[in-house]
């Protein structure tokens, strides 16, 4: 489940070439796992893996690979909390709202 306004790229759109012509930044494939919900405006950058179960905190730009499952995680690798589960109509079914 994505929010709105949310980057992702898998590229840098253009090629960065050394004295000899070599590129030295390739595309790089992100993946996303199952059941994963972006928060508004996140940016997603290439090479970026985010696994099973998780939620990306609004405002965050995600790179690299994330380990942990079922987590709010936010830009720099950090995860604020570990063990959630999360459903889309939550608010719906809870009585107490």
């Amino acid at each position: 489940m994505w929010s709105f306004d949310n980057v992702i790229m898998d590229s840098d759109t253009h090629q960065i070439c050394d004295e000899y012509g070599e590129i030295s930044n390739f595309n790089k494939p992100i993946v996303f796992g199952n059941h994963v919900w972006l928060g508004c405006r996140n940016i997603v950058m290439k090479g970026s893996e985010i696994p099973d179960g998780c939620m990306v905190a609004s405002g965050s730009k995600i790179c690299g690979k994330y380990v942990d499952s079922n987590c709010i995680m936010t830009s720099g690798k950090r995860v604020i909390k570990h063990n959630i589960h999360w459903k889309r109509n939550w608010a719906k079914n809870n009585k107490n709202i």
